[in-house]
This record gives structure tokens, sequence and C-alpha cells, in this order.
């Protein structure tokens, strides 16, 4: 999974790269599980705070609704403004490049092995 701002970064060729991987190896660790999970939770929520960010830069009386309200679902989930425009800036000026599994062999055995 590719996160990235091709319009904020189009005359850059020097965009710096963030790595989220999971899973690396073929430990019995759970990481196996919960770690492809937390990467895509991590880009949800930052795609999230990017979208609604670019909703509107400021709420006032003249915002929309969708702009209010993506900002109390983010605040109901712990996500400060201050946050929100943290990650947002992060989706803006970054390749964000997510690799959920990055050994499919070993998270298929741990899997297997919890199933049964």
């Amino acid at each position: 999974i590719t996160v990235y701002d091709g319009v904020a970064n189009a005359n850059r060729q020097d965009v710096p790269e963030v790595l989220l991987v999971a899973a690396l190896d073929r430990s019995t660790e759970e990481i196996d599980l919960y770690g492809p999970s937390a990467v895509y939770e991590a880009v949800r929520i930052l795609l999230e705070c990017a979208r609604c960010e670019s909703l509107s830069p400021y709420v006032d009386s003249t915002t929309s609704d969708e702009a209010r309200r993506c900002r109390s679902d983010l605040r109901d989930d712990g996500i400060t403004d201050g946050t929100r425009r943290w990650l947002a800036r992060l989706v803006a000026t970054r390749r964000i490049v997510a690799v959920p599994v990055a050994d499919l062999d070993g998270y298929h055995a741990r899997l297997s092995g919890e199933l049964g």
C-alpha cells in the first residue's frame, strides 16, 4: 500500500519515505497475526485525518457539517485536533509505504496453527 499526495508533491523528486511493516519473519509471536491489522489501521487513520483536514482547514460557522462530523468522530476516537493536523501533514509531505505482511509463509503458518 502506498499513500502519496501526488498533487502536493507534483514538483518534488525528494519526498521522504516512511515504511510501515509487520510480520517480518517466521516468528511464532503474536505480531504475525496482529501486526498486519495494526498496519492497516495506521493507514486508515492517516487517510481519515488527511481527508478530514482537506474538507476545511478551519472550523467556523461556515464550515460544512461533514467537516464538523469528521473532526468530532476523530476526537471521539482519541485523535486530538493537533494530532489530526500533524497526521494530515505527514500524508501531504511523505510517501508512506505500508507492507502489512512481509513474510506471507510465516503469517500463513502461524494462522494455520492458531486455527488448528
